[in-house]
């Protein structure tokens, strides 16, 4: 008789608002370069919500657990930090809880999308995708824009994340009615 092959649990978003106590000492110890306040600018809406809420009704969407999404946790502060495509703000009105950033104000985040973690304050639970290189060409300095802007987050890519999924989510946990699907502004 064959043994049937066990797979492994599908990882879940809910499982990520509780860290490992190592994964939690590593980011208690991160240094404060780890992270850095950005601008929010215009290529975002920067929707935040409470961590374990946002990251269950990621999960009653049944979106994947994988980098790409743009998703940012304050561990302290009990919130989840979602970079998501510009032009969904009216959808959050009204959503208890839900708040969206205005263009201009302030949010901490990891200082690096490769390399760094971040730390116990802003840290990446999925990160978005980084921008394509042009082929055999190395990123310089003096390739950027003049009106590039450092402290804004338009420098760090969307992610993949559908803000509607999101939405719909807290609709299901909350059980409200999501409104209908072609709400952006």
């Amino acid at each position: 008789m064959a043994k049937s092959r066990k797979t492994p649990p599908r990882p879940t978003w809910v499982a990520l608002a509780t860290l490992s106590s190592e994964r939690a000492d590593a980011l208690a110890q991160a240094s404060a370069w780890s992270t850095r306040l950005r601008r929010v600018g215009r290529n975002h809406d920067v929707v935040v919500l409470p961590l374990e809420r946002g990251l269950a009704a990621l999960d009653a969407q049944n979106v994947p657990v994988e980098d790409g999404f743009g998703l940012i946790a304050d561990y302290p502060g009990g919130k989840l930090i979602a970079l998501a495509e510009r032009g969904w703000a009216n959808l959050w009105t009204g959503v208890d809880g839900v708040r969206v950033l205005p263009v201009g104000s302030w949010v901490l985040v990891p200082a690096d999308l490769t390399t760094s973690p971040g730390s116990w304050a802003a840290t990446w639970l999925s990160r978005p995708p980084l921008p394509p290189l042009e082929p055999d060409k190395e990123p310089d300095v003096d390739d950027a824009p003049i009106e590039r802007d450092p402290e804004s987050l338009d420098e760090v890519p969307v992610g993949r994340l559908a803000p509607r999924a999101l939405y719909d989510g807290l609709a299901v946990l909350d059980g409200w009615q999501a409104s209908p699907a072609g709400t952006a502004s």
